[in-house]
Protein backbone atom coordinates (compact mmCIF):
# COMPACT_ATOMS: atom_id res chain seq x y z
CA UNK A 1 0.00 0.00 0.00
CA UNK A 2 2.84 2.38 0.87
CA UNK A 3 4.53 1.69 -2.47
CA UNK A 4 1.32 2.50 -4.31
CA UNK A 5 0.94 5.76 -2.39
CA UNK A 6 4.58 6.66 -3.06
CA UNK A 7 4.19 6.04 -6.79
CA UNK A 8 0.96 8.05 -6.83
CA UNK A 9 2.66 10.91 -4.98
CA UNK A 10 5.65 10.96 -7.33
CA UNK A 11 3.33 10.87 -10.34
CA UNK A 12 1.36 13.80 -8.95
CA UNK A 13 4.56 15.78 -8.38
CA UNK A 14 5.74 14.98 -11.90
CA UNK A 15 2.45 16.21 -13.36
CA UNK A 16 2.64 19.39 -11.28
CA UNK A 17 6.23 19.98 -12.41
CA UNK A 18 5.17 19.60 -16.05
CA UNK A 19 2.32 22.07 -15.52
CA UNK A 20 4.67 24.59 -13.87
CA UNK A 21 7.29 24.33 -16.62
CA UNK A 22 4.65 24.48 -19.36
CA UNK A 23 3.11 27.52 -17.70
CA UNK A 24 6.42 29.36 -17.49
CA UNK A 25 7.38 28.48 -21.07
CA UNK A 26 3.92 29.50 -22.27
CA UNK A 27 4.15 32.79 -20.41
CA UNK A 28 7.51 33.58 -21.95
CA UNK A 29 6.14 32.74 -25.40
CA UNK A 30 3.33 35.26 -24.99
CA UNK A 31 6.01 37.95 -24.86
CA UNK A 32 7.42 37.16 -28.30
CA UNK A 33 6.64 38.90 -31.57
CA UNK A 34 5.61 35.55 -33.05
CA UNK A 35 2.85 35.21 -30.46
CA UNK A 36 1.57 38.69 -31.24
CA UNK A 37 1.37 37.77 -34.93
CA UNK A 38 -1.19 35.03 -34.20
CA UNK A 39 -3.89 37.71 -34.33
CA UNK A 40 -4.55 38.50 -37.98
CA UNK A 41 -4.96 42.20 -37.22
CA UNK A 42 -1.43 42.29 -35.78
CA UNK A 43 0.22 40.13 -38.44
CA UNK A 44 0.87 43.02 -40.90
CA UNK A 45 2.72 44.87 -38.14
CA UNK A 46 4.69 41.73 -37.36
CA UNK A 47 5.64 41.26 -41.02
CA UNK A 48 6.75 44.89 -41.19
CA UNK A 49 8.82 44.41 -38.03
CA UNK A 50 10.36 41.17 -39.34
CA UNK A 51 11.26 42.20 -42.88
CA UNK A 52 9.79 45.59 -43.73
CA UNK A 53 11.29 48.92 -44.74
CA UNK A 54 10.27 51.05 -41.79
CA UNK A 55 11.79 51.85 -38.42
CA UNK A 56 10.25 48.78 -36.80
CA UNK A 57 12.47 46.50 -38.89
CA UNK A 58 15.53 48.59 -38.04
CA UNK A 59 14.68 47.97 -34.39
CA UNK A 60 14.15 44.27 -35.07
CA UNK A 61 17.69 43.99 -36.41
CA UNK A 62 18.89 45.31 -33.06
CA UNK A 63 16.87 42.76 -31.10
CA UNK A 64 13.97 45.02 -30.17
CA UNK A 65 10.67 43.14 -29.85
CA UNK A 66 7.05 44.22 -29.43
CA UNK A 67 7.21 44.37 -25.63
CA UNK A 68 10.25 46.64 -25.68
CA UNK A 69 8.06 49.43 -27.06
CA UNK A 70 4.58 48.37 -25.95
CA UNK A 71 5.48 47.63 -22.32
CA UNK A 72 7.15 50.26 -20.19
CA UNK A 73 10.89 49.52 -19.89
CA UNK A 74 11.66 47.86 -16.57
CA UNK A 75 7.99 47.17 -15.81
CA UNK A 76 7.13 43.49 -15.19
CA UNK A 77 5.04 42.30 -18.11
CA UNK A 78 2.83 40.34 -15.74
CA UNK A 79 1.40 43.66 -14.55
CA UNK A 80 -0.01 44.14 -18.06
CA UNK A 81 -2.23 41.04 -17.83
CA UNK A 82 -5.34 43.16 -17.45
CA UNK A 83 -4.53 45.04 -20.65
CA UNK A 84 -3.78 41.80 -22.50
CA UNK A 85 -7.10 40.30 -21.41
CA UNK A 86 -8.97 43.38 -22.57
CA UNK A 87 -7.20 43.27 -25.93
CA UNK A 88 -8.06 39.58 -26.24
CA UNK A 89 -11.74 40.25 -25.58
CA UNK A 90 -11.74 43.13 -28.07
CA UNK A 91 -10.14 40.88 -30.68
CA UNK A 92 -12.68 38.07 -30.19
CA UNK A 93 -15.64 40.45 -30.24
CA UNK A 94 -14.29 42.48 -33.17
CA UNK A 95 -14.25 45.64 -31.08
CA UNK A 96 -11.13 47.23 -32.58
CA UNK A 97 -10.34 49.92 -35.18
CA UNK A 98 -8.53 49.30 -38.47
CA UNK A 99 -5.74 50.32 -38.64
CA UNK A 100 -4.80 49.87 -35.00
CA UNK A 101 -4.00 53.12 -33.17
CA UNK A 102 -0.36 54.08 -32.71
CA UNK A 103 1.30 53.44 -29.38
CA UNK A 104 1.28 56.62 -27.33
CA UNK A 105 5.03 56.75 -26.66
CA UNK A 106 6.46 59.78 -24.91
CA UNK A 107 9.83 61.34 -25.61
CA UNK A 108 11.10 60.13 -22.24
CA UNK A 109 10.06 56.58 -23.15
CA UNK A 110 12.19 56.60 -26.31
CA UNK A 111 15.17 58.30 -24.69
CA UNK A 112 15.51 55.53 -22.11
CA UNK A 113 17.04 53.47 -24.92
CA UNK A 114 18.36 56.14 -27.28
CA UNK A 115 20.14 58.41 -24.84
CA UNK A 116 19.73 62.16 -24.35
CA UNK A 117 18.72 64.67 -27.01
CA UNK A 118 22.28 65.98 -26.99
CA UNK A 119 23.60 62.50 -27.75
CA UNK A 120 21.12 62.12 -30.58
CA UNK A 121 22.17 65.50 -31.98
CA UNK A 122 25.76 64.25 -32.12
CA UNK A 123 24.72 61.02 -33.86
CA UNK A 124 22.75 62.94 -36.51
CA UNK A 125 25.35 65.70 -37.00
CA UNK A 126 25.92 64.53 -40.59
CA UNK A 127 22.31 65.43 -41.47
CA UNK A 128 21.75 69.00 -42.69
CA UNK A 129 19.93 70.61 -40.99
CA UNK A 130 20.41 68.52 -37.87
CA UNK A 131 16.92 67.18 -37.00
CA UNK A 132 17.80 66.90 -33.30
CA UNK A 133 19.13 70.44 -32.96
CA UNK A 134 16.49 73.02 -33.83
CA UNK A 135 14.46 75.94 -32.49
CA UNK A 136 11.56 73.75 -31.35
CA UNK A 137 13.60 72.22 -28.57
CA UNK A 138 13.13 68.62 -27.45
CA UNK A 139 9.93 67.73 -29.29
CA UNK A 140 8.18 64.36 -29.14
CA UNK A 141 10.06 61.73 -31.14
CA UNK A 142 6.87 60.33 -32.68
CA UNK A 143 6.22 63.59 -34.54
CA UNK A 144 8.84 62.38 -37.02
CA UNK A 145 9.63 58.75 -36.21
CA UNK A 146 6.94 56.18 -36.92
CA UNK A 147 7.61 52.53 -36.17
CA UNK A 148 5.22 50.90 -38.64
CA UNK A 149 4.86 53.84 -41.02
CA UNK A 150 7.12 56.01 -43.19
CA UNK A 151 9.22 58.76 -41.62
CA UNK A 152 7.44 62.13 -41.34
CA UNK A 153 9.32 65.38 -41.90
CA UNK A 154 7.67 67.45 -39.18
CA UNK A 155 9.80 70.47 -40.07
CA UNK A 156 8.25 70.62 -43.53
CA UNK A 157 4.99 71.85 -42.01
CA UNK A 158 6.62 75.26 -41.88
CA UNK A 159 9.84 74.99 -43.90
CA UNK A 160 10.07 74.16 -47.57
CA UNK A 161 13.12 71.91 -47.43
CA UNK A 162 14.03 68.32 -46.83
CA UNK A 163 16.91 66.79 -44.96
CA UNK A 164 19.95 66.42 -47.22
CA UNK A 165 20.76 62.96 -45.87
CA UNK A 166 17.54 61.29 -44.86
CA UNK A 167 17.68 57.81 -46.40
CA UNK A 168 16.82 55.88 -43.27
CA UNK A 169 15.23 56.66 -39.94
CA UNK A 170 17.67 54.44 -38.03
CA UNK A 171 19.89 57.25 -36.74
CA UNK A 172 20.54 56.64 -33.07
CA UNK A 173 20.12 52.88 -33.26
CA UNK A 174 23.85 52.16 -33.45
CA UNK A 175 24.32 52.47 -29.70
CA UNK A 176 20.82 51.65 -28.56
CA UNK A 177 20.58 50.71 -24.89
CA UNK A 178 17.87 48.14 -24.43
CA UNK A 179 16.26 47.93 -20.98
CA UNK A 180 17.54 45.02 -18.95
CA UNK A 181 15.30 42.00 -18.93
CA UNK A 182 14.15 41.30 -15.39
CA UNK A 183 12.90 38.07 -13.87
CA UNK A 184 10.14 39.65 -11.80
CA UNK A 185 7.46 38.76 -14.32
CA UNK A 186 8.74 35.21 -14.54
CA UNK A 187 8.73 34.85 -10.77
CA UNK A 188 5.26 36.31 -10.41
CA UNK A 189 4.00 34.02 -13.15
CA UNK A 190 5.18 31.04 -11.10
CA UNK A 191 3.30 32.02 -7.93
CA UNK A 192 0.05 30.31 -8.91
CA UNK A 193 1.65 26.95 -9.79
CA UNK A 194 3.74 27.14 -6.61
CA UNK A 195 0.60 27.70 -4.55
CA UNK A 196 -1.01 24.75 -6.28
CA UNK A 197 1.95 22.53 -5.37
CA UNK A 198 1.80 23.67 -1.74
CA UNK A 199 -1.92 22.97 -1.46
CA UNK A 200 -1.62 19.49 -2.93
CA UNK A 201 1.35 18.52 -0.74
CA UNK A 202 -0.35 19.88 2.35
CA UNK A 203 -3.52 18.01 1.52
CA UNK A 204 -1.62 14.73 1.11
CA UNK A 205 0.28 15.31 4.34
CA UNK A 206 -2.97 15.73 6.25
CA UNK A 207 -4.44 12.53 4.87
CA UNK A 208 -4.48 9.59 7.37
Amino acid sequence: MKIKQLVHKKLSLAIIAVIVVAGLVGWEYTGTAEFCSLCHIVKPYYESWRSGQYLDHRHALKGVTCDDCHVEPGKPRVLEIGKYMKEGVNYVTGNYPIPLPEANLTKEYCLQCHGTYSELAQKSSNVKPNPHMHHLGEIQCTLCHKSHKPFVNHCSECHEWAFQKQGTTSAGLEDIRLPERNLIGLLLASILPACLVTVILTDRKDQP
